[in-house]
C-alpha cells in the first residue's frame, strides 16, 4: 500500500451536529489510499471498512482489518491508521457518558470485534437524521447488545525490549527472513532460551507465533495489492503455498483467496 500524505484523524463531525447523542457516525468511499496521523478523540470510536482493508496502530499494537472486522478505540487513546484506495470506510462515535457498559465499551484498551450484518445495518440506520427519539433509542440498545470482542487475534504487538530490537526491526522489514530463533540468539549474543523468554515477555506470545502473525499481516497487504497467493507465500517466508494457506487460515479464519474476495 502506498498511502497518500498523512492527514489529521477524522473528526466525529456527525457527532458534533448533535448537542446530545449516544451513537453517531460517518462513512465515505476513499478515492485513494489514505493515512491518518496520530490523533485522539474525546468520544469512543468504532472503525471498520465494508469493502477494502485498513490498518490501525495504537501504542505498540497494530491491527490489520479486512472487511467485516472493526476496532473499538476508547476515548483518549492516541491512534493512527491507513486505508487502501477504494475502501468503503466507516466510523461510529459513542458518547462515553451515555454509552451502555459492556465488555467492549468498558475496555480501557482497543478491542477488535466482528461487524456482523445486523450490527452494520443498525449503525447504517443510525446515520439517518430523521429518526424519532424512540426509534433511535431502540436501535442503539440493540447495537450495545451486539458489541462483542472477536475471538480471533487481529492485533499484534511490536515488542519494545531492546535485547530483541534488531530482530524485531529486521523481521518487520522482511517477514520472509527464515532465520531460526537459535540463529537470531547467536547474532544477539544471547542463549536461545533467554531470547525466547524476552520475546514472550515483551510480545505476549512466542517468537514462532509472533512471526506467523507478522507474516500474515504482510500477506494481507500483498494480497490487497493484487500479488498472487503463490508469490505472497514465497515473499513472507513459506516453503510451500499449502503451508502458507494453512497459517493464514489459522490467523484470519479464511483462505487467502477468500480473503482477497473481501477486498473487492
Amino acid at each position: 500500500m502506498d498511502p497518500g500524505a498523512a492527514l489529521p484523524g477524522p473528526e466525529p463531525e456527525a457527532a458534533d451536529r448533535h448537542a446530545e447523542f449516544v451513537i453517531a457516525g460517518e462513512r465515505g468511499l476513499l478515492p485513494r489510499s489514505m493515512a491518518w496521523a496520530p490523533h485522539r478523540h474525546s468520544v469512543h470510536e468504532l472503525l471498520w471498512v465494508r469493502r477494502g482493508s485498513m490498518s490501525v496502530t495504537a501504542g505498540h499494537r497494530v491491527w490489520m482489518l479486512p472487511a467485516g472486522i472493526g476496532v473499538w478505540m476508547p476515548a483518549g487513546i492516541v491512534h493512527a491508521g491507513t486505508a487502501a484506495a477504494g475502501s468503503d470506510f466507516h466510523a461510529s462515535f459513542f458518547t462515553p457518558r451515555t454509552a451502555r457498559p459492556g465488555p467492549v465499551v468498558c475496555s480501557p484498551e482497543p478491542v477488535a470485534l466482528e461487524i456482523t450484518p445486523l450490527l452494520e445495518g443498525l449503525l447504517e440506520y443510525l446515520l439517518a437524521d430523521d429518526l424519532t427519539a424512540g426509534a433511535r433509542q431502540r436501535a442503539e440498545a440493540v447495537v450495545f447488545d451486539l458489541l462483542r470482542p472477536s475471538h480471533r487475534p487481529w492485533g499484534w504487538v511490536v515488542p519494545d525490549d531492546p535485547r530483541i530490537g534488531d530482530l524485531v526491526r529486521a523481521l518487520i522489514d522482511d517477514p520472509g527472513d527464515r532465520r531460526s530463533l537459535q540463529e537470531w540468539a547467536e547474532s544477539a549474543g544471547l542463549s536461545s532460551r533467554t531470547l525466547a523468554r524476552a520475546f514472550s515477555a515483551s510480545a505476549g506470545v512466542s517468537f514462532t507465533r509472533w512471526r506467523s502473525m507478522l507474516r500474515v499481516y504482510r500477506a494481507q497487504q500483498l494480497l490487497g495489492e493484487g500479488v498472487s497467493v503463490a508469490d505472497v507465500a514465497e515473499a513472507v517466508g513459506y516453503d510451500t503455498t499449502s503451508a502458507f494457506i494453512e497459517a493464514f487460515r489459522a490467523v484470519v479464519g479464511r483462505s487467502p483467496g477468500s480473503y482477497r474476495s473481501m477486498l473487492v
